[in-house]
């Protein structure tokens, strides 16, 4: 496992928990419905989770402005969130899954998903480039090959 990945899973389980919270306060103590609280929770847990990656995670990658990267963010995790609030409306009212069960079910199966679009898409190391056909690359042990 890379430092990397291991940074983004501590962030990933901080969100997480931020999610959880938010999730149990918004629909048991503030009384919304549970689409409406799972939304607000996941939008939070979204920008607890930019924040840190952005400052911790991939702090050496991809220097851009900040409202470019987190807007990049958002849309790559469109879909992560999309599963985390089909798990809980559908498996909670369907198959009497408790809301918590349901929602830690779809964060578990978004966490691929944004592996691969924070570390591929918004924060994707410019220093390694793949080389272009026929280009003369050094190779690891100091001799010269054709990328081609």
């Amino acid at each position: 496992m890379t430092h990397t990945l291991r940074r983004f899973l501590v962030v990933g389980g901080v969100a997480y928990l931020v999610n959880q919270a938010l999730l149990a306060g918004f629909y048991e103590l503030a009384g919304l419905s549970l689409l409406a609280a799972s939304a607000l929770a996941l939008e939070a847990s979204i920008v607890v989770r930019f924040e840190l990656n952005d400052r911790w995670t991939f702090r050496s990658r991809f220097q851009q402005a900040l409202w470019v990267k987190f807007y990049r963010f958002h849309l790559s995790s469109f879909g992560s969130p999309l599963i985390a609030l089909a798990c809980v409306n559908l498996l909670t009212p369907g198959f009497g899954v408790s809301y918590l069960v349901a929602n830690s079910i779809g964060i578990a199966l978004g966490l691929a998903w944004n592996w691969l679009s924070s570390n591929r898409l918004v924060w994707a190391d410019s220093s390694v480039q793949p080389a272009a056909a026929g280009s003369v690359q050094p190779a690891a042990n100091g001799s010269v090959q054709s990328a081609a």
